[in-house]
């Protein structure tokens, strides 16, 4: 959990400091808007499945906010050093009561919804960035 502790507090101050811009291609290819997940292999949801746990206890357990966008980069730095095949995505809902746009990062490894949750489900995808292998579209 440690490591996972320490990458939360880094990508913080990475979306604090530096310009989507800047380190957007180091998340993978840029698929624009389409949701997209890649094929892993048992193994790899296996691994998937730790990398979710570990980056839920560490936010748990910051004494600063770990919302969904630094909880993505984390899940994003520890997938890809496991050589797990995942898209990083991004986006937003209008909430029913103020119709006000809402954000969103999530992580997804084939099924694993890695963090986030399936943001598929309830956001429009704005960005897609994949690392790894070619996607099968939703």
């Amino acid at each position: 959990m440690s490591g996972a502790w320490v990458l939360l507090g880094v990508s913080r101050f990475v979306i604090a400091a530096v310009p989507h811009a800047r380190f957007a291609r180091l998340l993978g290819r840029d698929l624009a808007t389409a949701p997209a997940v890649p094929v892993v292999s048992p193994a790899q949801v296996a691994r998937a499945r730790t990398v979710c746990r570990a980056v839920a206890r560490a936010s748990a357990a910051t004494p600063w906010e770990s919302a969904c966008y630094p909880q993505a980069l984390t899940a994003h730095v520890l997938l890809s050093a496991t050589r797990v095949p995942h898209a990083t995505c991004f986006g937003v809902r209008r909430e029913a009561e103020s119709a006000e746009l809402k954000a969103h990062a999530w992580v997804m490894a084939g099924p694993v919804a890695v963090s986030g949750g399936d943001g598929f489900a309830d956001h429009a995808t704005v960005r897609t960035y994949l690392w790894g292998r070619v996607p099968h579209a939703l």
